[in-house]
């Protein structure tokens, strides 16, 4: 038969602080979560859409109106999604991973 082992109280005091900081982290990787999350529904301007792709403002405006890149009005003015700008970033952007 197997003999059982029993836990040493440094091993017992390590499980507790484990146990204590188990919230911690579940609340760290929330927060990682949350900033991933915002970072990927983040919107430009067209100005900064423009720069960020370095193509003039007219330019992006006819990709838009042609229809290859998304974009909303807000107030006055038009904004695009960042996830909606990735692939003309990247070129290697997974957009089955972003919807």
């Amino acid at each position: 038969m197997a003999r059982r082992t029993r836990s040493t109280p440094d091993q017992e005091q390590l499980f507790a602080a484990l146990e204590q900081h188990a919230p911690k982290a579940a609340k760290v990787a929330k927060e990682k979560a949350k900033q991933q999350q915002s970072a990927e529904n983040k919107t430009y301007t067209l100005k900064e859409a423009a720069s960020l792709l370095q193509i003039s403002e007219g330019v992006l405006r006819l990709t838009i109106r042609c229809g290859k890149i998304a974009a909303t009005r807000r107030g006055r003015g038009l904004v695009v999604r960042r996830t909606d700008l990735m692939p003309f970033i990247d070129p290697l952007y997974d957009t089955k991973r972003a919807a």
